[in-house]
């Protein structure tokens, strides 16, 4: 038997933030770097589990959430996401983008 985590993220991180007074999305510099670090902190709690980790990325959002700007904050998100599993060697991606999203055509 073997201990296995999947780390899967809500929508709610496509609306933005304020820091520090200013409002920031995904795919702004202070928006993307709190929201690595929040990532990163986490993954090493659960990689110090020593459990098998896949993080997984996200599908664009459908229906009236479908969007040019939220699908640009998925595309930053998923960017953060993969850079935060390159740091935990033995953790992969479970590339749910892409399983639901083929060639950006959500299913």
């Amino acid at each position: 038997m073997w201990n296995a985590t999947i780390i899967s993220l809500g929508g709610a991180f496509l609306y933005g933030i304020h820091v520090r007074g200013q409002w920031t999305e995904a795919c702004h510099p202070k928006w993307d770097a709190l929201f690595e670090t929040g990532l990163d902190r986490h993954m090493k709690e659960i990689a110090a589990s020593k459990a098998r980790v896949w993080l997984s990325t996200v599908p664009y959002p459908l229906g009236s959430y479908d969007n040019a700007r939220r699908r640009r904050a998925v595309d930053c998100i998923n960017a953060s996401i993969r850079k935060i599993t390159t740091r935990y060697p033995g953790t992969k991606i479970l590339d749910l983008f892409t399983m639901l999203c083929p060639q950006g055509a959500c299913e």
